[in-house]
């Protein structure tokens, strides 16, 4: 692609993709109707990136969060199998939790 680098340095990417996966937003989630155009880049890079890890079978730490929450949340049956089997929960650090983070517990417990 012909993204300036300098404009444009990748960690503004990254950190795009982390805060989205944070926040339990896919790509097909966020709007890019009347955003600007680096907004509009980056939702673009984060499709494509989605793209590119199903391609290559692949995940990384913020899908394999989302995932789980999406399947907890969507399949009743398997939340219900996972909560048989946890009698108690401990989070270290809950305060430092994130939007997923959260949601994956309370789907758990």
């Amino acid at each position: 692609n012909n993204i300036d680098a300098k404009k444009y340095p990748h960690n503004k990417f990254l950190n795009f993709i982390d805060r989205a996966k944070n926040s339990y937003q896919f790509p097909q989630d966020i709007s890019a109707q009347g955003l600007g155009y680096e907004h509009i880049l980056k939702l673009e890079i984060y499709e494509k990136y989605q793209r590119e890890l199903r391609k290559s079978a692949a995940m990384d730490f913020g899908d394999l969060l989302m995932y789980a929450v999406n399947i907890l949340d969507k399949f009743p049956e398997v939340r219900a199998l996972y909560q048989r089997q946890i009698d108690y929960m401990m989070v270290d650090e809950f305060q430092d939790t994130n939007q997923i983070q959260y949601k994956f517990v309370r789907l758990l417990t």
